[in-house]
């Protein structure tokens, strides 16, 4: 489990974010962007019609840029962006005039710059996180015992990992697993408000949090009513509207329910508790090799992931959860608390394996390099060192 921020400190990050961030709705056809002057790498900025100064654009903006933009891939993007920026958002501004769309933009000022923080579809529902904090410490307050054990606002999504430790379970003697909750909330079209239940393992502070029981809300609503192609401030006394008070009172009770289901947390903890009698019968490498393929894993994690499962001796579906998410909390792989996050759910998705894919990874043999003859072009083929 990574850890990042104290209540205290999320605490005052959402306050300064409330007061920071401003939202626009504007065609497209109003915004242009262009190339820092004053930048010495690539950088680009957008200035829009009506507003004073200019706003920077972030990563994950450039993402939903780039998206809107049809038949760009994103490598490409990327490159255009490093090779040669004024070509970019030649490419950007084109697409904004000739097919021009109603937005919602959202800003955010970070010290003496704003930022271009996301680029949305005019029926985003605006559910903040200073909006959904206080419902969900309401209902937090009301569980005793309850410990919010990680918290983080990163540039896309608020993060709570909580446990709760009535609902505790040992997977073989001495090994206690504790029950929780992670929640997410996304101010920039990253994911849905999502809860899904989160096991912190005691002995080593592993998170795992399982998707499959989550549940999840969009942050979809009705089309914001508006002039023509006029760029007007969505200002904060418009957002809870009677559906908006609707949507909080459903972030309540799904919170709620999800921290008090007894039933849910026993079936997770009945599987789990099985899985650690579930070997894996293959090659250890290549089963580590296998999982790392089907998900997009780089060399280091992969290779952290193999290192933790040797060094546990515990080659079963559940030592293979433990090793993926010992990984996510390793601080020597300096990744972020997004990344981070990113492998306690594919522990959880490790649990939640249908049996094909499991018995694929456990067992998995040892990869194979195909060489070819100089002599012959004939395939010979010889079995990696272990």
């Amino acid at each position: 489990m990574k850890t990042d921020l104290t209540l205290e400190q999320l605490a005052a990050r959402i306050a300064e974010d409330a007061e920071n961030k401003k939202d626009l709705i504007t065609d497209t056809s109003n915004m242009s962007v262009f190339q820092d002057p004053y930048s010495t790498t690539p950088k680009l900025l957008m200035e829009m019609k009506g507003q004073e100064d200019p706003f920077a654009i972030n990563d994950y903006t450039h993402g939903q840029i780039c998206e809107a933009i049809e038949k760009l891939p994103r490598p490409y993007y990327n490159h255009v962006m490093q090779d040669d920026p004024e070509l970019l958002a030649r490419i950007i501004n084109r697409t904004f005039t000739r097919k021009p769309k109603r937005r919602m933009i959202r800003t955010m000022k970070r010290g003496d710059e704003y930022i271009w923080r996301a680029f949305l579809s005019d029926k985003y529902r605006r559910i903040d996180n200073d909006d959904v904090t206080p419902v969900i410490f309401t209902v937090f307050n009301e569980c005793e015992g309850l410990i919010v054990k990680s918290a983080s606002v990163t540039e896309t999504k608020l993060y709570l990992k909580v446990v709760y430790p009535k609902f505790s379970f040992e997977t073989r003697k001495g090994d206690i697993v504790q029950s929780g909750l992670m929640i997410t909330n996304s101010e920039v079209g990253s994911g849905r408000y999502s809860t899904a239940p989160w096991f912190l393992r005691k002995t080593c502070d592993n998170g795992q949090c399982i998707e499959e029981y989550g549940i999840n809300k969009n942050h979809i609503g009705k089309r914001i009513e508006g002039e023509g192609q006029d760029v007007y401030e969505l200002f904060r006394e418009a957002t809870l509207k009677a559906d908006d008070a609707s949507f909080l009172m459903m972030v309540e009770d799904v919170t709620r329910a999800a921290l008090n289901d007894a039933n849910k947390f026993q079936l997770i903890a009945n599987k789990m508790i099985a899985q650690t009698e579930e070997e894996i019968k293959g090659d250890i490498p290549a089963a580590v090799e296998l999982l790392a393929e089907k998900n997009n894993l780089g060399q280091e994690a992969k290779s952290s992931i193999l290192n933790f499962l040797l060094k546990s001796k515990d080659h079963t579906r559940y030592g293979l959860t433990q090793a993926v998410t010992a990984t996510a909390r390793d601080d020597q792989n300096k990744m972020s608390y997004d990344d981070a996050t990113d492998l306690e759910r594919l522990g959880g998705r490790v649990f939640s394996m249908g049996d094909a894919e499991w018995a694929a990874i456990a067992n998995a043999k040892p990869v194979e390099a195909k060489v070819v003859s100089r002599k012959r072009n004939v395939g010979t083929t010889l079995k990696k060192a272990a």
